[in-house]
């Protein structure tokens, strides 16, 4: 462990924040803000690693929710239910705006990091072009069957002349990379004229409730507004704007309701209720989140920026 590590986004000094069982610890830069880990590393390639955390063979308990996705996403396939429903507002649906505001239909966007969420078949029911990336094979496999072409690999192993996106879009990825910048201006520099669009988890000044979710080896990086907008520009992009939208996370299906029903014994109507919530709950909730925000001062659960390359 490096007592004396400089942040990953300014080279700047930074301070012990708390310790990590297992693996090292977590520490504030001064100056940008960024709470990241020490060290930052790895402890595999990002494709052995996310692909084995889908495949719900990597034993870390931070990492047991990307086999639950997968499992969650069969079970609404067989209810025939449309994943997209239970995910677009905050940041998905901020960007969802942007784009039919700002960018003609028939464009290619580039999702990296797609992940098995509904964002693709969102772009394209919009009428975008939409195309992703993903490090794990499970993923691109799930992907591919739907229809959509994704690239399996990392940022860097994109092949010249395979796409040219007139935007990029990148959702709660960032604190999963031990060289954030560096996975930034990759981005910049394989794909010059993309507007980015971007969102993280706000976690300044810190998370409220720690998990293992929220410590490495998934999580190496707590972000906030500042921390984004300084990585934005050190690697190249001039910041138009940096927002914190309602996130997802705000409106989760109560956990009373989650434990009541095991997973392995939930019916078809089930999924169609939850469904049926996500899209009522925001709207009910939304002003009474507005109030406590406003009220109290507690931070969105959600950063989002948008960066044009300069």
């Amino acid at each position: 462990m490096n007592l004396n590590a400089v942040c990953p986004i300014c080279d700047g000094e930074s301070v012990h924040e708390m310790s990590v069982s297992n693996w090292g610890e977590m520490r504030r830069c001064m100056s940008s803000e960024l709470i990241f880990a020490n060290p930052m590393t790895l402890p595999e390639t990002p494709e052995s690693l996310y692909n084995k955390a889908y495949q719900g063979v990597f034993e870390n308990p931070g990492m047991k929710e990307y086999s639950e996705r997968i499992t969650l996403r069969l079970e609404m396939k067989r209810a025939n239910i449309d994943p997209e429903k239970l995910l677009f507002w905050g940041a998905y649906d901020q960007a969802k705006t942007w784009l039919q505001k700002n960018v003609p239909k028939g464009s290619v966007v580039l999702d990296i990091g797609c992940g098995i969420g509904g964002w693709l078949s969102t772009l394209h029911k919009k009428g975008f072009m939409p195309v992703g990336l993903d490090v794990a094979k499970e993923v691109v496999d799930i992907r591919t069957d739907e229809g959509f072409e994704v690239w399996h690999g990392t940022v860097d192993s994109i092949e010249p002349d395979w796409k040219h996106p007139a935007v990029c879009t990148c959702f709660f990825v960032m604190q999963h990379l031990p060289d954030p910048v560096g996975f930034l201006a990759t981005i910049r520099s394989k794909f010059p004229k993309a507007t980015l669009v971007i969102s993280v988890w706000n976690k300044f000044p810190a998370p409220q409730k720690l998990s293992a979710a929220s410590l490495p080896p998934r999580t190496l990086t707590w972000w906030g507004p500042k921390s984004l907008k300084k990585a934005l520009e050190k690697a190249g992009y001039r910041v138009n704007l940096v927002s914190e939208p309602i996130g997802a996370s705000e409106f989760a299906m109560p956990r009373i309701i989650r434990q009541l029903i095991p997973r392995d014994q939930r019916p078809a109507f089930y999924y169609r209720l939850l469904s049926i919530y996500y899209t009522i709950k925001p709207a009910v909730f939304l002003p009474f989140k507005f109030w406590k925000r406003l009220t109290t001062r507690t931070r969105t659960s959600t950063v989002l920026a948008i960066g044009e390359p300069c």
